[in-house]
Formats: C-alpha cells, sequence, structure tokens
C-alpha cells in the first residue's frame, strides 16, 4: 500500500505550516539543547574513545565515527537531523553512551548539506556511508544485527534508505530495523513552510526524497516516535508512515513530556522507554 498524494496540503496560512514544521519557535529555550548536545558529545568521546573522522567518501563531510562495545553483537547507525544544513556527527557521539556500554557498535555519521547539495545527493551519501561501514569496518559479529536510527531529518533519511534500497541485491547489507524519532516523511508540507526557500530544487526533489511516495518496504522492523509535545504536523507524519507501512511498522510511541528536541536525549539513557525498545531489537535489556 501507498500513498499517492499528500493529505497534509488542505488550504491553510503560511503561517500555519511555519509554525508547525519550526521546532525553535515552538521551543523558547532550543539553544540549550544544542550547547547541551556539544558538550555531551565531546564528554563522550574523551570517555569512550572510538574511531572518530573516518572518511566513507569525497565531500569533507562525507566522514563517520565509530564507538565499540566490548564483544560487539550487533550495530546501530545513527543519522543526525538539522532539517539537512545544520549539526553534523560532532553534536550526536553521545548517542553512543548507552549502547556501547550494552555490548553494541554505534556508528554516527555526517553527510553534506544543502543548499552545497541537493537532497538526492544527502541520500546518496548515507548509501555510501553505510555500504562503507558494511564492506570496511564492521565485523562479522558486528554486522548480525543493523538497526539504523534518525532524528528528524535524519529520521527521512533513515526511511528514504529503507524503502529505496529494500530491493536493492547490490546492497552489503540488510537492516534489522529502522527507528525513526520525529520523522519527516512527506517533504511537501515541510517545503510550505519555506524550509527549502532560496533553494534550486529540481523538479520533484520533494516528492521523490519522500519516504511516504515510495513502495513500502518488503523488510525490516520500523519503529516510530515523537515526542507527545510536538506540534500536530510532526504527530501527523508519523500517523501517515504507521498507515503506509501498516506491518512493518512495530510501534509508534508517544514520549510523554518531551518535544522535537528534548524526546531526542532519551537515546542518551538505556532506562527510558525509547532506549529500551532500541536494545529489545539486540534481544538486550538494560
Amino acid at each position: 500500500m501507498g500513498v499517492a498524494h499528500s493529505d497534509a496540503l488542505k488550504p491553510a496560512a503560511p503561517s500555519y505550516w511555519q509554525r508547525e514544521y519550526s521546532p525553535r519557535a515552538t521551543i523558547p529555550d532550543f539553544q540549550k539543547y544544542f550547547d547541551g548536545w556539544a558538550e555531551r558529545a565531546a564528554r563522550t568521546r574523551r570517555e569512550l574513545h572510538g574511531r572518530t573522522d573516518i572518511a566513507y567518501g569525497s565531500d569533507a563531510r562525507e566522514r563517520l565515527d565509530v564507538f565499540r562495545g566490548r564483544e560487539s553483537s550487533g550495530t546501530i547507525i545513527f543519522i543526525h537531523g538539522g532539517y539537512w544544513r545544520a549539526f553534523s556527527k560532532d553534536d550526536f557521539s553521545w548517542v553512543a553512551n548507552a549502547f556501547v556500554k550494552a555490548g553494541l557498535t554505534v556508528a554516527i555519521l555526517s553527510y553534506p548539506l544543502i543548499p552545497a547539495v541537493h537532497l538526492a545527493d544527502i541520500s546518496r551519501s548515507i548509501s555510501k556511508a553505510i555500504n562503507f561501514l558494511m564492506r570496511e569496518i564492521l565485523s562479522a559479529e558486528e554486522r548480525a544485527k543493523l538497526v539504523l536510527a534518525g532524528h528528524s531529518a535524519g529520521a527521512q533519511l533513515a526511511a528514504h534508505f529503507l524503502a529505496s534500497t529494500a530491493a536493492d541485491a547490490g546492497l552489503a547489507c540488510r537492516l534489522d530495523a529502522i527507528v525513526c524519532v520525529s520523522g519527516l516523511f512527506d517533504l511537501i508540507p515541510v517545503g510550505r513552510a519555506g524550509i527549502f526557500s532560496g533553494l534550486d530544487l529540481l523538479p520533484g526533489e520533494l516528492y521523490a526524497a519522500s519516504p511516504l511516495y515510495l513502495p513500502p518496504p518488503d523488510h525490516a522492523a520500523v519503529l516510530l516516535a515523537l515526542g507527545a509535545q510536538e506540534t500536530r504536523e510532526f504527530h501527523r507524519q508519523s500517523e501517515r508512515c504507521a498507515d503506509a507501512w501498516g506491518e512493518r511498522v512495530t510501534g509508534l510511541i508517544r514520549v510523554p513530556e518531551r518535544h522535537h528536541f528534548s524526546v531526542i536525549d532519551d537515546l542518551y539513557d538505556a532506562e527510558t522507554v525509547l532506549g529500551r525498545q532500541v536494545l529489545s531489537f539486540f534481544d538486550k535489556a538494560p
């Protein structure tokens, strides 16, 4: 079952879309989250002593970090958000904290950003990074179970990778699950918010980059999560994905007392509902 057209483009003032898709406008203290992520990430890199700044492509931002748990029995690959134009792996090293301690390997990706590249170029970088990990970095044990996770724009990239490559026999991996936190699955209403204003978008680029307009994936569990306090449009994005992808979706978690920037913090702690759900894909408990 696919989704033919966006049902989110009902008549509305531009201010509606801008409010719904601009978390900074509804979260006054957003900067404290950004600062906290960077500080926590630097501390994690000092403590975990991973392999950092591994080049997986020729672009200066095609770099990844790998943090290994003792006798790792699987791998989590994390893709950061930032509306395809902000942040890097260096802001999210802390995602590795709880999962490395649980005996997993965690890879954190950076990728080229708009407006220097198009959305399709970013998707190609994600595919390149994942295949590089499978072929050049991870051991057989680390490849035994693979979970791809992303936040916001990173969730779009994770979902797009799964949906667009599910039938590609040339890939070096087959994912066991993806975790989409505050995901964006239809980019057409996101465009109404002015997120892509000033860009030289190719015809149909938002449509092509929207996981909801691709055939549903033929494998892997899909966990959807978002903060209960997020705007209605972010809830609708996940609801539509759950409807379109049907039996692939194992859960849609609305985390209480969390908004767009605080919900991803729950990956820092394996004792949270979100942390426990991710560990369950590896048959682990915190």
